[in-house]
């Protein structure tokens, strides 16, 4: 679990595309749903200031990434029928990854793990 944690960082991609191999921004992701399968489906989410622009790509991505919380953004979201993975802007990445951090500080040595049962595809996809 600290290894997990300390070794997220940001991405600068804004999306991925099945057909991509970024292996540097993959490793990132699988760490966020590593973190989300080991604590049993423990998640955050996180304000940004970014503003999503007006281009259906950027429209797509705002939706997919405030859809699992209204209120903020995932690290990330997959739009699963076509693949793509939308990354949440960098000052959210930063937020969230400081969110994971402080709750292991805080709770990391007592919390009690066990993996994420028979989750909803919300839990394991964004």
């Amino acid at each position: 679990m600290r290894l997990l944690v300390e070794a997220l960082h940001p991405i600068p991609e804004m999306s991925i595309s099945a057909s991509q191999n970024i292996p540097s921004a993959e490793h990132v992701l699988w760490m966020i749903r590593a973190l989300r399968y080991i604590t049993g489906g423990k998640d955050f989410y996180a304000i940004t200031k970014h503003k999503f622009g007006g281009l259906q790509e950027e429209q797509y991505r705002k939706y997919w990434l405030y859809f699992g919380h209204q209120n903020g953004v995932s690290f990330f979201a997959m739009w699963p029928s076509r693949g793509i993975e939308y990354i949440a802007p960098e000052d959210a990445q930063r937020e969230i990854i400081s969110k994971w951090r402080n709750w292991f500080t805080t709770n990391g040595s007592s919390f009690h793990y066990e993996p994420l049962h028979n989750p909803k595809p919300s839990q394991w996809l964004w």
